[in-house]
């Protein structure tokens, strides 16, 4: 038996009514560009966003996963499961005061395309 796009459409808006009691409010920032700096004025390249309101179910990472990744992740790093068209690496994750990195990325697949993503986030 095939997911249709009705299929689809209904699971879709059943996880974004079920969000307000399982996902926290997190900020998307999407990466646009860097800037170039000034070496002669001490000023840094410096990464550009811009930045999308979004929910998302936000976990601390097991200490299994931590001590498993040989020291890419530490104590207050999290996983993130998010519902987005795309996710990149670039892309930074806020969540209670706090910016992230995803440095891993799993698209979660549903007849075919991406409807959502789990993301390995390193704090910053």
């Amino acid at each position: 038996m095939d997911v249709t796009n009705a299929d689809r459409a209904f699971i879709e808006a059943a996880l974004a009514e079920a969000a307000g009691w399982t996902e926290q409010a997190v900020t998307y920032r999407i990466y646009l560009f860097t800037t170039a700096g000034d070496p002669a004025l001490g000023t840094a390249p410096t990464p550009q966003f811009t930045d999308e309101a979004a929910t998302a179910d936000v976990q601390p990472l097991s200490l299994r996963v931590i001590e498993a990744s040989g020291g890419r992740y530490q104590m207050g790093d999290i996983e993130v499961l998010i519902r987005r068209a795309a996710v990149a690496q670039q892309d930074r994750i806020q969540w209670q005061g706090a910016e992230y990195q995803p440095l891993e990325i799993w698209p979660l697949y549903l007849a075919g395309a991406a409807l959502g993503y789990r993301l390995r986030c390193k704090r910053l």
